[in-house]
């Protein structure tokens, strides 16, 4: 073989054996050239997986915001009377004492024209505000004495009777009132519980719930409803004005506050909230309504009331 053909077949397979290897560079790239959709999926997880660390940033903000909420409303969330929404139980006491007592008569109208229009107050409230409300009564109990004389009136005395509730739960064989209502819990399959003590004279109606620090606050939750309004007579009193009543101390068991004091409070109230049921109690019941720093107190919404910033509320 001549030198010039060898030089030829070399150099051919130099040619070959170049073109060889730029296919396996190619071969070897084709990750590089597919590294724009890697990044994106990188930055893909990245991104999601510092999506927790922000939900988890907004989470504590709220709840600091929630704590800072729940600050102006003090009342709310307590006792056996904690929320004011879906399934509540109202359990009426009819008591008799050492100067009053009920006939059945008297009990079914009270019943009918006092105790029921207030809690459909309650219900078409909550349907304004968006709630679902259902209350309903459970148990209607009478012929419970009470053997010790009734303050009728908290703001005269500045005193309350706060063993209602406890002698009436006796009466009926419970051994106290905190394993009645336990046990209403129980049968109702709901945790909230309402109970009025009803007396058959007249009287300026009180509720009995706790404050902040109090061990035995769940004990004692309840309302004090008197027939009739202090200073009247039996014979002569018109009946149908304590149904707004009863709606208003029933609110204070879920953290309402009263708009009539102090006097500042009560002028902002009238201005703002003239027809909430804890400013004034309207004889015609349906004159009065929930507003929305009442709604705000008992948990219906958690938007705070400008007028509930003033330095005067």
């Amino acid at each position: 073989m001549s030198r010039k053909i060898l030089i030829f077949i070399i150099a051919i397979i130099l040619t070959f054996i170049l073109l060889f290897c730029n296919s396996c560079n190619s071969s070897v790239e084709e990750p590089e050239n597919s590294s724009p959709g890697t990044e994106e999926k990188l930055t893909e997880n990245i991104d999601s997986s510092s999506k927790p660390t922000t939900e988890a940033t907004e989470s504590q903000n709220s709840t600091e915001d929630m704590d800072k909420i729940n600050l102006m409303r003090e009342d709310f969330d307590l006792g056996n009377c904690k929320q004011l929404s879906g399934k509540v139980i109202v359990i009426l006491l009819y008591m008799d004492d050492f100067e009053s007592f009920w006939t059945e008569d008297e009990i079914t109208k009270f019943t009918e024209f006092e105790v029921k229009p207030a809690l459909d107050f309650m219900e078409k409230q909550a349907q304004n505000h968006n709630v679902s409300l259902s209350m309903e009564i459970g148990y209607i109990h009478s012929g419970l004495y009470y053997d010790d004389e009734v303050i009728e009136s908290v703001k005269e005395t500045g005193y309350a009777t706060g063993d209602v509730l406890w002698k009436a739960s006796l009466g009926l064989g419970y051994a106290s009132d905190k394993k009645m209502l336990d046990e209403y819990r129980r049968q109702f399959q709901t945790e909230e519980i309402v109970c009025f003590a009803i007396f058959n004279k007249d009287g300026t109606s009180y509720a009995l719930n706790p404050k902040r620090g109090y061990d035995d606050y769940n004990i004692r939750e309840h309302c004090l409803i008197f027939a009739y309004d202090r200073g009247s007579n039996k014979e002569s009193a018109i009946r149908g004005g304590q149904s707004s009543v009863i709606a208003h101390e029933m609110l204070h068991l879920f953290g309402a506050e009263d708009f009539y004091t102090p006097r500042a409070r009560k002028e902002i109230a009238e201005r703002i909230f003239s027809k909430d049921i804890m400013l004034h109690q309207e004889y015609e019941i349906q004159k009065n309504n929930i507003g929305d720093a009442t709604a705000f107190y008992i948990g219906w919404t958690d938007t705070v009331p400008e007028a509930l910033y003033d330095k005067n509320w």
